[in-house]
Formats: structure tokens, sequence, C-alpha cells
């Protein structure tokens, strides 16, 4: 696991109401006490045989961190890749040429094109936020530089039916993240109210999906035991069912140590970073139909971009229009359910295969074999 997401500061310049990088505890390391984390995760990388380790820096914003750049540097002497996630606001065009050469990648936060929206979610200061203008001169100054960009954008209530199309290929990101805004208790629980559905979340990404080259959706309980977090304290935190839980400090022990204690999901990581290898199911586009809970509950890890629908429940055939194959599992379907799965995949000319198994091994494995067929 080649990405370690590190939080310098609980510092940010900007309110959003759903972000997840916030932290209880409002002290920050100091650069020694950095600079002794980044020893220890380059230990971890070294132990593991990781040559191609980055170190994601974020925040809050971590432009607010007073020794951002010292770090950086501290980083790049190890070899080790370094990205930034930012909100954009205090960045410039200066600092990104300086970046040349030192950053493999800018994140920019962007959620929204609109000034109101901006507003409503706390993208702001002072009711002051980015504007598309600025936007664009960065992104250039990016690309230009020779780094990689890729934009976030949190999805919402607020923005759920927006269309950023025109915004997002002006930018031109070499990677485009939607994520399904997520709640972790005690965080960000005071934007419950935000939420939104599956479905919704599944139109705003197909009203995007050609937008980029590389473009990936990331459901809600994506990031789940898969984003590996070091807090503002220094301590090694994951996202486990919809809370943060903290293995230790990484001045006091060891990240091998720490990474083999936490449940860590290699498929959903490999997911999110975009390593899987020919012989895992991680991004294939499925709809799955019929199925016991138990066989369901074993096979759903593997297939982190499947969706499962019970016996008569079809959801919306938006859905199925994005589905890449449907599979059936016969053993739990009733007649009339199966009828109307087929029509719906004649309509949209989705193959239709079927499991000839039972159990959850040998599923994923004919799934692997048509795939690779």
């Amino acid at each position: 696991m080649n990405v370690i997401n590190f939080h310098l500061t609980n510092l940010c310049n900007y309110k959003c109401t759903y972000c997840f990088g916030k932290f209880p505890d409002k002290t920050q390391l100091t650069f020694e006490q950095a600079c002794a984390v980044v020893d220890n995760i380059a230990r971890c990388f070294s132990k593991n045989g990781i040559t191609d380790g980055r170190i994601n820096l974020a925040g809050g914003e971590p432009l607010l961190c007073p020794y951002l750049e010292e770090l950086i540097d501290y980083i790049n002497a190890y070899g080790i890749k370094v990205s930034v996630i930012t909100n954009g606001s205090l960045l410039t065009e200066e600092i990104i040429k300086g970046w040349k050469d030192k950053v493999y990648c800018i994140g920019l936060s962007i959620d929204t094109a609109l000034v109101e929206i901006n507003v409503a979610i706390g993208r702001c200061c002072n009711n002051k936020t980015i504007s598309t203008k600025q936007l664009i001169r960065l992104t250039q100054a990016i690309h230009r530089n020779g780094i990689k960009l890729k934009i976030n954008t949190v999805v919402s209530k607020l923005n759920m039916n927006e269309d950023m199309t025109e915004l997002y290929k002006r930018l031109k990101p070499d990677r485009l993240k939607l994520l399904q805004m997520e709640i972790v208790d005690g965080v960000n629980d005071c934007a419950k109210n935000l939420s939104i559905s599956n479905r919704a979340f599944d139109k705003f990404c197909e009203r995007h999906k050609n937008c980029c080259g590389d473009t990936i959706p990331e459901y809600s309980d994506d990031m789940e035991n898969s984003y590996l977090m070091i807090n503002p304290q220094g301590e090694f935190q994951v996202n486990n069912k919809g809370e943060y839980k903290i293995y230790g400090s990484c001045l006091e022990k060891e990240l091998t140590e720490m990474l083999d204690d936490a449940e860590i999901s290699e498929e959903r990581f490999n997911a999110r970073y975009g390593k899987g290898s020919k012989t895992e199911i991680v991004t294939t586009k499925i709809c799955i139909f019929g199925g016991h809970p138990t066989w369901i509950n074993g096979i759903k890890e593997r297939l982190v971009n499947a969706r499962f629908f019970k016996d008569s429940d079809l959801h919306s055939l938006d859905i199925i229009r994005n589905a890449e194959e449907i599979w059936i599992q016969s053993n739990a379907i009733s007649h009339s359910f199966y009828g109307k799965v087929l029509d719906a995949a004649r309509v949209n000319g989705i193959p239709v295969r079927y499991f000839v198994y039972a159990g959850t091994k040998k599923c994923l494995e004919q799934i692997k074999f048509k795939k690779s067929s």
C-alpha cells in the first residue's frame, strides 16, 4: 500500500460543512516531529519493498502549515513522491513554479462552479471564494510546470444537479475523482441532511463521465478501510465503519506494525488508487441480481464497483445503463423479476452472464475468466 495521507494541520481558511479532514485536537506537530513521521513512512516503504511510494500532504489546508516547503524537500530527499491536496485559494503561480520537479501531483478540491453554492457549502472565506479565472490560471501553471492535476469533487444535495462539464474541460485534469459525500461520526455528522442516494450520485457521475480520460467515482463507503491517514498529531487512523479508529502514534510506534493491526481492505485501496492488477476485479462496472445475503457479503469485497439488487428491487434503470455486464445468481431471484432484468438488459444492449456456482471463490474466478477471455 504505497500512498499515505499525511494531514499536516487542522487549520483551514474555509469552513466546508461536510469536510472529513477535521480533528478534535488543535495541536500541530513541529517540523522535527513531522520529519520523524516521514522517517517512519520511509521505513515502512523500505521494509515492504515499495519503490513507488507517495506521501499525500493534506489538511485542513496544507498551505497554512508553516514548514510545508521544507517538508516537501525532506520527503524528496528520500525519493518518495509528494502530492498536495488544497482548496487552491492560497496557491499561486509562483508556488507552483517552485514545486516543479518536487511535487508529483496537485489535487484541487472543487465542488461547484457557482459562487452561491460555494458559500452554501462553506467553501469560502468571508463569503469570498476562488473564481473560475483564478482556477484556470492555476491549472494552466500546473500543466506548464509538468505537475499532474487531480480534481476532487464532493457530491451532496447542494451540487448534485449541477453540470460542471464546461469547467472540468477548461481545467483539463489528469484525473477526476467524484466522491459521494460521506459522514464520519463525530467529524461531519452535522451535515447528514446533505447526504444523497446512490442513484443521485450515479446521475452526477453519468453527467460527467466524459469530462476526463481518468474519471473515478467513489461511493460513500469506498473510503472505509482504504484511506490511510496520519492526523496532525502524528497518529495513524483509518475510517472504520463510519468512524475514525486510531492505531497509535507514528512518533512512538512503527507504521508497519500499525498497518498490520488495522483492518485495511486491499481491494478498496487498489480501486481508489488505480492499482488493480489484471487478475483482480476491482473496477469493472457490474450489476448483480439475486444471491443470498451471506453470498453477497462474501463477494462484494472483491467487486468494489458492483451494484447488488435484491429480488424485485430495480432501483433505477440509470444504474443498469452504466453497467458493462449484468450477472445473475439464479438461486435467489423470482421468475417475474428475472424477466424484468432480461428486458432491461436487452433494451440497453448489456450482456447477461450467469453464475454456475454457489461459492464466492468460484463465482469470482468465473468473472475473472470471462473478463480475460
